[in-house]
């Protein structure tokens, strides 16, 4: 058996220490590093930003165009149904279905006193006295007011809307407001970052007509388009002056340019707007294309010898 070990005096006399390492350089290097990091995220942010911007307004645009051929689709089935594209003139609109049947409303103004009268569609060519001043006039022979967007729902998965529309009463019928303060995305380009109503509630669209073609006062057909329906545009992108989708007014003539506006077609797109022809094809057309190219691609008639550059 092993005897226990004891301790003398000298094993108790102090040790020197040892020195720990010193942590100075981690932290220093940890500031280093932070620091960059501070200074290359930013950085990285700033490359990636751009790419990320364009991809999504990559995406807008691809979105746009889907809309425009769904649009097309409706115009050619639409075609197909009635021989001619919307929208209709007073004479047709009576032989629409939902209309044939019945009056409907016409208002017009008196050439005397300016003051709007009130009749119906069977007072249509009739000697009619105003109410305000009692000159005797007669009822022109206008049918309900409804936009080419109207007249396309149906054609466009949008039954529901359609069916909720009044065609007997006027688009600005207070009966019809419900349906044209609802949006349709189809009618919405996803670059717009304004308002999507206008002042008086109404559903906005940022497309308008070729004022050439889709006309209230007369229907046109493919067969009359001898420019080509290749080279005839039907609707275009527009910036500003954004109007209603159930305004039967909401058409541009092409030859006041790209420019945006009121009256002119536009885009928030770089370097030109999305149009769509009459054979159904969305095409982009540069901001810089020629005012006669322009003017001409108006015209379903015109015998100019132009194409969509």
């Amino acid at each position: 058996m092993s005897r226990p070990e004891f301790l003398d005096d000298d094993d108790f006399v102090d040790q020197p220490r040892r020195k720990k390492k010193s942590s100075a350089g981690w932290v220093i290097v940890l500031v280093i590093a932070c620091g960059a990091g501070v200074m290359i995220i930013p950085c990285l942010i700033a490359l990636l930003l751009p790419a990320v911007q364009q991809a999504r307004e990559a995406a807008r645009r691809t979105q746009v165009r889907n809309s425009m051929k769904q649009m097309g689709l409706a115009f050619h089935n639409f075609h197909d149904t009635h021989s001619h594209f919307p929208p209709l003139d007073a004479e047709a609109a009576a032989k629409w279905p939902g209309l044939q049947d019945g009056e409907w409303a016409i208002q017009f103004v008196c050439k005397q006193c300016q003051q709007p009268i009130n009749a119906t569609s069977g007072d249509a060519g009739q000697a009619f006295p105003c109410p305000h001043c009692q000159t005797v006039m007669t009822v022109p022979r206008l049918g309900p007011h409804h936009s080419w967007m109207t007249m396309l729902l149906p054609y466009c998965d949008q039954m529901g809307l359609y069916q909720m529309v009044q065609l007997k009463s006027d688009w600005l019928d207070p009966v019809n407001a419900v349906a044209f303060s609802t949006e349709v995305p189809m009618f919405l380009n996803p670059s717009e970052n304004g308002p999507r109503t206008s002042a008086e509630g109404y559903a906005l669209s940022h497309f308008a007509a070729n004022s050439h073609v889709l006309r209230y006062d007369r229907p046109i057909s493919i067969a009359s388009m001898t420019d080509g329906t290749s080279n005839t545009m039907l609707i275009g992108q527009v910036h500003d002056g954004f109007k209603p989708w159930g305004d039967p007014g909401n058409h541009r003539d092409p030859a006041n340019g790209l420019g945006g506006g009121p009256n002119a077609f536009g885009s928030p797109h770089t370097g030109g707007i999305h149009v769509l022809m009459a054979d159904g094809a969305v095409r982009f057309v540069s901001n810089d294309v020629l005012p006669e190219v322009l003017k001409a691609l108006g015209t379903p008639a015109g015998n100019e010898q132009v194409s969509v550059p």
